[in-house]
């Protein structure tokens, strides 16, 4: 995979020179994929440079998260990979799809712009509020309202798992957080 890098203020026409590149060498074999940070750009400069250049409309393709299909980017990304003849083209991704794809079938022929920096960086807030006796191991069938001498607490029929339910509520009045 060959990385092709321009390091400009934004507005200042990457890329445009980045489509302007690809879509010159097509008609000689080359293929680019050309890595975008959204979809929405991603579908603006795809209908850019179908507009810009028609000849080559049948070799550019994007392929992003679209409503309605099933299969997955990084699937699909990596069926036209493999399908791929010796012809050239342009490819239009997200980021993501491009991290999620496992495997680029024949790198080595493919020219690589990345219109942004990538954030590999994910991060994702869990709370495990609602479901912290799964850690704890309690039964499933426990909530936070069970009180002793109710029905719900004679529904727990063994006395391991009355204890386990007891052990759940005194972590709540520890120091350990798990929300």
């Amino acid at each position: 995979m060959h990385f092709r890098t321009n390091a400009a203020p934004t507005g200042s026409g990457k890329t445009y020179a980045a489509t302007t590149f690809a879509c010159e060498r097509i008609p000689t074999g080359m293929k680019t994929a050309i890595l975008q940070p959204t979809i929405k750009l991603c579908q603006q400069s795809s209908f850019d440079a179908k507009k810009r250049y028609p000849g080559c409309k049948s070799q550019i393709r994007r392929i992003v998260s679209d409503p309605g299909v099933e299969q997955k980017v990084s699937g699909r990304i990596t069926e036209y990979l493999n399908t791929r003849n010796e012809s050239g083209a342009l490819l239009y991704s997200t980021h993501a799809g491009f991290l999620r794809t496992q495997h680029w079938h024949r790198a080595k022929d493919w020219h690589l712009f990345l219109d942004e920096a990538l954030d590999i960086a994910y991060y994702r807030r869990l709370r495990l509020k609602d479901h912290r006796h799964l850690l704890h191991g309690c039964s499933p069938c426990i909530r936070r309202t069970t009180a002793p001498n109710t029905a719900s607490w004679r529904r727990l029929t063994t006395a391991s798992c009355k204890q386990r339910w007891l052990r759940c509520r005194m972590t709540r009045y520890t120091n350990i957080s798990l929300t």
